[in-house]
């Protein structure tokens, strides 16, 4: 779909080499075409999915993907979660998900404005050893700045208290009725 495409435009802007899987509109990627890229390019370091598709209604999935690629060492698995994270069930360290990405623009019902990241011991290696080009999403500045208790850059202070509230209510409603 489209944000998938997007994917790849960003990896390719810095300088990644893409090996994608094309499907058909609509279509759903299955853990066996992942595994079997997986196998016929074991060069691959990085898998990137959105658990669900925004442009095509398409739910990706993540558990079987997980399970496939955290077998692999040296490959860190990116799910883009901006629609599905408060809307499915996403157990990122159950299930072996490395990088988790979301926003609050969908299910936390907030204008667009935060984006939210979560990592993996795994994943953190890989950053701590990137070479690649950063500047203001500068992973490991912001984890220094975390681990201090503030941030590296400007936050969205409106957006957080909107976020807070919103947490309030679907921990008040709880996750079984959420999924």
């Amino acid at each position: 779909g489209k944000f998938g495409k997007r994917w790849i435009d960003i990896a390719q802007s810095y300088g990644v080499l893409v090996e994608s899987i094309e499907l058909a509109w609509g279509r759903s990627v299955t853990a066996a075409q992942i595994e079997e890229k997986l196998i016929s390019h074991p060069e691959i370091k990085g898998v990137f999915v959105q658990a669900s598709e925004t442009s095509t209604t398409v739910y990706h999935p993540v558990k079987e993907i997980a399970e496939i690629v955290r077998l692999r060492e040296n490959t860190i698995f990116v799910v883009d979660g901006i629609t599905s994270v408060g809307v499915y069930e996403t157990k990122m360290d159950e299930w072996g998900i490395d990088i988790l990405v979301t926003g609050s623009q969908k299910a936390f019902m907030l204008p667009p404005g935060l984006a939210f990241i979560a990592l993996s011991e795994k994943a953190w290696k890989f950053v701590e050893t990137s070479k690649n080009p950063r500047f203001y999403l500068d992973l490991k500045k912001e984890r220094k700045a975390q681990n201090n208790d503030t941030t590296a850059y400007t936050p969205a202070v409106s957006l957080v208290i909107g976020l807070s509230k919103v947490l309030e209510l679907m921990e008040k409603e709880g996750l079984k009725s959420i999924y």
